[in-house]
């Protein structure tokens, strides 16, 4: 009942919230300090992370997307594989413009979460109750955005009273949202698309199999510091922070041989 009396009054509050909200991103003037300012507005009205995205509709390539989601999460996602299941990846190329990921328990019990049994499992194990993903295209281009919303304690109940708001605040950050051009860009993990060395592409496919550095070394008769050195340039293509993200990033660009 407190989230719920938290989103009403967040509603009553909305028309005002929403006019600051589209005045301080409008007052950003590169990508870096709109992801900022987009984070802030989203916390203050009650959301804990935010992921953004690009995809180019007639190719189904993604140019580039960034998430305030935990580090620890964002590398399950990518261990696990989970976005061959994702639904709000599939949202890219769907037909539908919003699609909603209920984890919490009761859903999860009851098989009305929405998306896939053993994702919407692993997001309530990483703390998060609800996901609810909308997709927006670019007038007059060829390329689409999402923006996704995550809550760790929201209620269905209470999201759904409060749906017009929540769209209303993903076509915000949608509508400023800029393509990452700076190095100094955190959390991004894609933009265009990289060309690897054969070596790179070879580290980071074994590392999608299992393997870590040692093994790698083993299995291509490198050095371990020639491996890292493979990894470190590979990250850097790619604009990633970890090898991990790195990996995501191949993946999505179809860069991996197996």
């Amino acid at each position: 009942m407190r989230v719920l009396a938290k989103v009403e009054n967040q509603m009553n509050l909305t028309k005002y919230a929403l006019v600051d909200a589209f005045d301080a991103l409008s007052a950003c003037e590169d990508s870096e300090s709109t992801w900022l300012c987009a984070l802030k507005i989203a916390n203050e009205l009650g959301v804990d992370a935010i992921n953004t995205g690009a995809l180019d509709i007639e190719s189904a390539t993604m140019l580039w997307a960034r998430s305030s989601m935990s580090q620890t999460w964002l590398e399950e996602y990518m261990r696990r594989e989970y976005f061959k299941v994702d639904p709000l990846i599939e949202l890219f190329t769907s037909k539908q413009s919003r699609r909603t990921i209920y984890c919490d328990r009761d859903s999860i019990a009851n098989d009305t979460h929405g998306g896939n049994l053993e994702l919407s499992t692993a997001l309530n194990k990483a703390g998060y109750s609800l996901l609810h993903g909308s997709k927006f295209m670019v007038p007059q281009k060829p390329t689409g955005r999402i923006v996704t919303l995550c809550f760790h304690t929201l209620e269905r109940e209470a999201f759904d009273k409060a749906l017009s708001m929540w769209t209303t605040v993903s076509a915000l950050i949608a509508g400023f949202s800029m393509d990452p051009t700076a190095k100094t860009d955190q959390d991004v993990f894609a933009f265009a698309k990289p060309e690897l060395s054969a070596r790179e592409t070879e580290v980071l496919s074994l590392l999608a199999t299992g393997m870590q550095t040692g093994r790698i070394a083993e299995k291509t008769g490198l050095a371990e510091i020639t491996v890292s050195k493979h990894f470190r340039t590979a990250r850097q293509k790619l604009r990633a922070a970890t090898r991990e993200q790195a990996l995501i990033i191949a993946m999505q660009h179809g860069l991996l041989k197996f």
